[in-house]
């Protein structure tokens, strides 16, 4: 049988360590909240804790719509049509075990022009809109549109899907429509599920919320895009006792399940979900701190059963770097779960699709350890650079963002 190769530098595990550092990442879906939560307010207090699953379902989003495209064989194509003011879509795919690989092989757009086609044998990738394979294990998802040269047109665009699995046990589409040129905001739930103090107390909550706030304005603001609110939760024992420390590998399983008990357990809402937890350890690595780690690229979110819409931090300490150096794996983190990749990536192999973020291969590796490092590269500025504390976000990044679903209109 064909297997497919899965791609983890590209489309798996989002990663960020300390050192030498490999930064890694709607069936049946409840709408989230409408976007009434004023912006800049932050809540640390009383405490608040995970409790059982939602009984009913929060009041819709007027500029979300969610298509549930169900079940399939494993080899199938799904259809989602565009109306008229759509701005983007998150389209997914969901296979029954955390080994079963999925890969989205074409994308073709209502004209009928092949705008993404994955050559299955050798996984080279044409069409020009998306430069890298969508493959991944157990949920795979693309968002669309990627620039301002490709927008969404009216229609119906096809996707067509080959899973190593039994079947496609779920899958469906977000759209955001309206107007995405005004002032944005984007939210941030924080679950503490460690072991550790740093988080204890309110005073301490308070001040890493405001370094969480303050990193992100710095980086977001410039782009129109407002940190809006800042809320914790307390994850119950068990939670913890399971989830504190995370194993790393391909499929990321751990932190999948954790994302996926999360959506659980919490109502579905405009934000990203952070969890703090005590350490991620990748058994291939024997150097580093992962100081992050995002479990899909782009991540499903506000969807029942979401397997990668979470992302985590660690409090573990080294030498140098406190939980509150970590604000900005924070945002680096999220930009993974909203879909940014890496501008370059560890080993100088792969790059991002935006062109006005320049690209760092392997031959600019001066010091000859095997991995292109921030001083080497012109885009180690770039917060989504592999390995960096920059708080630099290109005008294209940008454009991307403020498209996605989790963000909102301010007012």
């Amino acid at each position: 049988m064909r297997r497919l190769a899965v791609l983890v530098l590209v489309l798996a595990a989002c990663g960020d360590t300390a050192t030498t550092t490999t930064t890694t990442t709607a069936s049946g879906a409840a709408p989230p909240t409408a976007t009434t939560v004023p912006a800049a307010t932050t809540t640390t207090g009383p405490r608040t804790s995970i409790g059982p699953p939602p009984t009913s379902p929060p009041a819709p989003a007027a500029d979300l719509r969610f298509v549930d495209l169900g079940s399939h064989p494993p080899v199938t194509v799904l259809t989602v049509t565009v109306e008229p003011g759509d701005v983007s879509m998150l389209v997914w795919a969901r296979a029954p075990g955390p080994g079963d690989e999925v890969a989205i092989a074409r994308i073709t757009d209502p004209s009928g022009e092949v705008i993404y086609d994955l050559d299955l044998d050798s996984f080279e990738v044409f069409g020009g809109v998306l430069n890298a394979p969508l493959v991944d294990l157990h949920e795979v998802a693309v968002t669309l549109p990627i620039d301002g040269d490709t927008p969404l047109a009216p229609g119906d665009y096809t996707f067509a899907i080959d899973a190593l699995a039994d079947e496609i046990t779920a899958s469906g589409a977000i759209l955001r429509s309206g107007d995405v040129a005004g002032p944005q905001a984007l939210d941030v739930r924080i679950v503490v599920a460690t072991t550790n103090d740093d988080l204890a107390d309110s005073d301490r909550r308070e001040t890493f919320a405001a370094e969480v706030r303050a990193t992100g304005e710095a980086l977001l603001n410039p782009h129109g895009i407002e940190v809006g609110a800042l809320s914790f939760l307390d994850a119950p024992a068990d939670f913890v006792d399971r989830f504190a420390e995370l194993e790393a590998d391909e499929s990321d399983e751990q932190q999948r399940e954790l994302c996926r008990e999360l959506g659980e357990r919490l109502p579905p809402t405009r934000a990203v979900d952070l969890v703090v937890v005590d350490r991620v350890v990748d058994p291939s690595d024997d150097g580093g701190v992962i100081e992050g780690n995002a479990a899909g690229l782009p991540g499903v979110v506000l969807t029942p059963g979401a397997l990668t819409s979470c992302v985590v931090v660690v409090t573990e300490r080294d030498v140098d770097r406190s939980l509150l150096d970590r604000a900005i794996v924070v945002w680096h983190e999220a930009g993974h779960l909203l879909g940014l990749p890496h501008t370059s990536e560890a080993d100088g192999s792969a790059f991002d699709y935006f062109a006005d973020t320049p690209e760092c291969p392997i031959d600019r590796d001066e010091d000859g350890d095997g991995f292109v490092d921030e001083f080497e590269c012109p885009d180690g500025g770039n917060f989504m650079f592999h390995d960096t504390d920059s708080l630099i976000m290109s005008e294209d990044q940008a454009w991307f963002l403020r498209r996605r679903p989790l963000l909102y209109p301010v007012g």
